[in-house]
């Protein structure tokens, strides 16, 4: 039990950190994000979508805040292509994410760890 917590902390400050550092250099905020949706908007709602698929899917790297994309998916797609959008990131990200770790997982978690014995 202590090294799964061991792993959760380290993977948490990992992802905290990339978050706070997006928030401090701006690269990323909640209105860049609506300002994008906003423009999309404009041209097509294939684009706004394929914004909100793309920002969900790069949540598996990356700290996004992820409930703001979905509700902002809603709000300028309506709810049925909002939907869609959102189940298309959220899916393509959580597979990716597995196939990733059914991959790498056990390697990662070995570098976690080092030498200690688990």
């Amino acid at each position: 039990m202590k090294h799964l917590i061991k792993v959760i902390v380290i993977m948490a400050s990992f992802f905290a950190l990339t978050f706070v550092l997006i928030k401090m250099t701006g690269i990323l905020s909640i209105e860049q994000i609506k300002d994008w949706l906003l423009q999309a908007k404009e041209l097509s709602p294939y684009y706004v979508g394929s914004i909100v698929v793309l920002l969900l899917f790069s949540d598996l790297f990356i700290a996004i805040p992820t409930l703001t994309v979905i509700t902002l998916s809603g709000y300028f797609l309506g709810f049925q292509y909002g939907a869609i959008a959102s189940f298309i990131g959220l899916i393509l990200a959580g597979v990716t994410g597995y196939g990733l770790s059914a991959v790498f997982g056990e390697n990662i978690f070995k570098f976690l760890l080092k030498k200690e014995k688990y």
